[in-house]
């Protein structure tokens, strides 16, 4: 793999850098905010090397937190982001500049289908929280493990992986969501993940066609189950809610679950965004609400300080 420097934009500003996130982790202005780049160019290994293969693809603020992309380069659409233990054992490689040793450990021992999408992820995530000096890895239930008062949630697609930070106050957890706004050549999931009432409202969002709106629902779902799951505990089925998006960009969501659980939500938001650089749904999530002794038992035990 060929190396140069990597071009980073200046991030987004977020929150006052007062906001404690975690453990040596705090949010900072856009004039002291860590990039990629000044990172590199910080390093006190003056020979580091840097991968022509990854950028960041964007650093925005959404109603939820705060929100980081980062891609693989589209000139090298086949290439992935290869870290292998001789990378590890090498001082000089970039690896060692973005991820926290066990991180690298931890991402070495995966499946070879799963290295490159964790590797995106955790840069993105790294890259959201300022670069933190403590790893950041993933609980029982897949969630990223963050200090009591930060919430974390990741997804990825293909070469693009995101990640959502927020610590905004009475926060319960926070989702994130990527999916393609078209399947060419594929089957529709509408039987699968919609129920008869969402199929039936289908079509009523100027711009978006039904196809397009089935994919939208499902990233919705994902975006808030993933939000909802510290306090629902619980696995949900893509037919125990409903979820509208509206044109205005915002969702409600309804549900059906025979347990109640849904009943701690006090209060949820979700919003959607159509990328049409690259003809994706960005969708988000965050829910308030109390956790039960049960829940917060589980959450605390899988939760780092």
């Amino acid at each position: 793999m060929v190396y140069s420097t990597l071009r980073i934009s200046a991030a987004h500003a977020f929150a006052s850098s007062n906001n404690r996130i975690q453990k040596s982790i705090r949010y900072r202005s856009i004039k002291h905010r860590t990039t990629l780049k000044s990172l590199f160019s910080q390093s006190s290994i003056e020979s580091i090397l840097q991968p022509t293969v990854c950028e960041e693809w964007f650093d925005i603020q959404l109603p939820e937190g705060r929100c980081v992309g980062v891609a693989m380069k589209e000139s090298d659409p086949n290439e992935e982001i290869i870290i292998t233990p001789a990378c590890i054992s090498d001082p000089t490689h970039w690896a060692h500049s973005i991820y926290h040793p066990d991180e690298l450990s931890y991402g070495i021992d995966l499946h070879s289908s799963r290295r490159s999408s964790f590797w995106l992820g955790r840069m993105a995530l790294r890259l959201a929280l300022d670069f933190p000096d403590c790893p950041i890895l993933k609980d029982s239930h897949g969630r990223p493990q963050l200090s009591s008062g930060c919430f974390g949630s990741i997804s990825h697609k293909d070469n693009l992986g995101i990640a959502l930070i927020s610590d905004l106050p009475s926060t319960a957890g926070v989702g994130v969501d990527l999916e393609f706004a078209t399947r060419p050549g594929k089957r529709s999931i509408a039987k699968r993940v919609l129920t008869d009432n969402e199929k039936d409202s289908l079509g009523k969002i100027p711009g978006i066609t039904k196809m397009e709106e089935v994919m939208l629902r499902f990233s919705l779902k994902e975006a808030i189950y993933k939000a909802a799951h510290p306090l629902l505990c619980q696995y949900v089925a893509f037919k125990e809610a409903e979820v509208t998006p509206h044109a205005d960009g915002t969702a409600s969501c309804k549900w059906f679950l025979q347990s109640g659980a849904h009943k701690s939500i006090e209060k949820m938001t979700a919003h959607w965004r159509r990328l049409e650089d690259k003809d994706l749904f960005l969708t988000s999530a965050r829910v308030e609400g109390s956790l039960d002794e049960e829940c917060e038992h589980i959450f605390d035990s899988h939760t780092t300080n």
